[in-house]
């Protein structure tokens, strides 16, 4: 091995390392023996002239904090050294994937007010999703060397008007094809499934593909491939390249940035800690919705945040009756959907009806009426017949089918191969055809 690594090894086994910044300079004197506040300037004790760690003594440090370091730990540090390394040139730097983002969240993120303080958000799906995305872009490169990157140096693209550099994931010269990757849980692969491609991630590549085209290339269409985390299922979506959309979300940009460098706060676009998961997984929560007053006060932080101080009786009455009519809607909604619930139990046979389709599942219910009534019966029965273990737990199963709409991919798929099937049969009778009037031209002939 090494002979570093053996010196460092020694010292780890050795133990009692010092903490990080109390390594000892290489002259041999301790960190807190130089001069300077940040005491890295000379040292007199030694003549030395500045501080500089002991590396073997650092790498032992290293190690020793390395064995105790966890999963999320690890990402979260990469996480912050990435962006410590990225050094920004404007003062505000709104991005791509600013589009569709709460405005108010990127207000905290540039401008954000003295008396800020970031709260602590769970970065464990994004940290996976991180994963996954690098290393399938990795191995893309591998298949497709031709593609570009946008995290490679040189392959980096700019908005009109902004210097920062920003990446897009893959895009193909030849085909003029931009593809952005995206990864999902179960609620947003749910929701994919349901309405497609959000529609946030469409701006954010058609501002990606005019970037590209300034620079010269070709787009003529861009995709958005989504990829499950759990099991690692994938779904594409494809349409082609509008210039108008892309202008439409370059000026939200604009005006976002605009209001920011005047000093503006921009309004919020969620609606609260209490419905939202995006506000309540947002490092400016606390501020943003007077989250700590609120509960400090026993009230909603929308109540603090939203409500008037001294609100009048028509402005409390209004959200009354909105509140109201919203429920009766709701109990409406339920009662028809009973309705056509029971128009559908029936002996059909499970499979997709146009663009619906059954899906089976079971509720399981663990019966402890039963059991209790069971239990108290065995106290009345003599110590000799009394059996030595308790009865289990009878599970109650029900089965039922959920009606719901194919996923959109789904539906583009067989919207595309049914218009392949025509064209093809199409293809097929003119070939026929043509060919019918060749045999009645040579029977003529004959």
């Amino acid at each position: 091995m090494d002979a570093t690594l053996t010196a460092a090894r020694e010292l780890y086994l050795a133990g009692n390392l010092p903490a990080p910044d109390a390594i000892p300079c290489v002259c041999g004197a301790d960190r807190a023996e130089h001069l300077g506040k940040a005491k890295a300037g000379a040292c007199p004790a030694t003549n030395c002239k500045r501080y500089r760690p002991n590396e073997i003594m650092r790498l032992a440090v290293r190690a020793a904090a390395g064995a105790e370091a966890t999963f999320h730990g690890d990402l979260r540090e990469f996480s912050r050294r990435s962006r410590a390394r990225m050094k920004r040139k404007t003062t505000i730097s709104v991005r791509p994937s600013d589009v569709g983002a709460c405005r108010r969240s990127v207000y905290y993120r540039e401008t954000p007010p003295e008396d800020f303080v970031s709260d602590i958000t769970n970065m464990g799906a994004a940290f996976m999703g991180g994963l996954i995305h690098e290393e399938f872009m990795r191995r893309r490169a591998v298949l497709y060397p031709w593609r570009l990157y946008g995290d490679k140096r040189g392959n980096e693209v700019y908005l009109p008007g902004n210097e920062r550099p920003y990446r897009y994931d893959e895009y193909d010269p030849i085909t003029g094809r931009l593809t952005s990757i995206k990864t999902a849980g179960s609620w947003r692969w749910d929701k994919t499934g349901q309405d497609g491609a959000d529609d946030k991630w469409w701006d954010q590549d058609h501002l990606y593909a005019m970037c590209l085209i300034a620079l010269g290339y070709p787009v003529d269409e861009v995709e958005i491939l989504v990829i499950e985390r759990a099991d690692g299922k994938s779904e594409r979506f494809i349409e082609p390249y509008s210039a108008e959309r892309a202008e439409a979300a370059l000026r939200k940009l604009q005006a976002l940035a605009i209001s920011l460098e005047i000093g503006m706060v921009p309004p919020r676009d969620e609606a609260g800690p209490s419905t939202s998961g995006l506000c309540r997984n947002c490092f400016a929560r606390s501020n943003c919705w007077n989250i700590p007053q609120a509960e400090k006060r026993g009230v909603s932080p929308e109540f603090l945040t939203l409500v008037p101080k001294d609100p009048e009786d028509e402005y409390i009455a209004a959200i009354a009756e909105e509140l109201v009519l919203t429920r009766e809607a709701k109990t409406a909604a339920g009662k028809r959907e009973d309705e056509l619930k029971a128009l559908l139990d029936g002996d059909l046979e499970l499979r997709p009806y146009g663009n619906y389709e059954p899906v089976p599942g079971k509720n399981s219910r663990k019966r402890w009426e039963d059991w209790a009534g069971k239990v108290g019966g065995l106290f009345h029965l003599p110590d000799a017949v009394r059996p030595g273990e308790l009865p289990e737990v009878e599970v109650a199963t029900t089965t039922h089918i959920t009606w719901r709409r194919k996923r959109k991919a789904t539906i583009a798929a067989e919207a595309k191969a049914k218009k392949a099937a025509e064209k093809a049969a199409a293809e097929a009778a003119a070939q026929a055809a043509a060919l019918a009037d060749q045999v009645e031209e040579l029977e003529q002939a004959s």
